[in-house]
This record gives structure tokens, sequence and C-alpha cells, in this order.
């Protein structure tokens, strides 16, 4: 989906987890946070993406969440 939405003209982002792939340089985004370190935690995460709202471009934009606390185990 990334790569046909960035060759569409969007602007493309990854934030957090993904699954499709180890290789995240294979998923095509232009930009993707702390690439390379852990996952922060969902706050902080939400301040990266409020962060990427207020600096981007006006193209159309797709951005992908991908959160760690939905894999944690509850009680």
């Amino acid at each position: 989906l990334s790569h046909s939405l960035r060759a569409a003209g969007y602007e493309t982002a990854l934030f957090g987890v993904a699954h499709e792939t180890r290789n995240h340089q294979a998923l095509g985004f232009d930009h993707r946070p702390a690439a390379g370190q852990a996952v922060p935690p969902a706050p902080e995460l939400a301040a990266e993406f409020e962060d990427f709202l207020r600096r981007r471009s006006e193209r159309p934009f797709f951005a992908q969440m991908g959160f760690f606390e939905t894999h944690t185990p509850y009680d």
C-alpha cells in the first residue's frame, strides 16, 4: 500500500511496529521516525505522529501506526 500511495504522490510515514517484513526499508515509506530503535510507548508514538503532522508538506499523506501495547498480555 505504501508503494502505491507514494507513487500516486502521497507522503508516507511508518510509526512503530510493522509486521509485513523485518526489512522496513522494503516497505517504501518516506519517513520512519526512530528507525532502528525500540518501539516507544503509545503516548510517545502519538507525540511523534503529532510532530509529523506539524512539519509535513501539503501533499496528501498516509501514516501507518503500529502500537506495541496491543501485543502485551493483560490480566
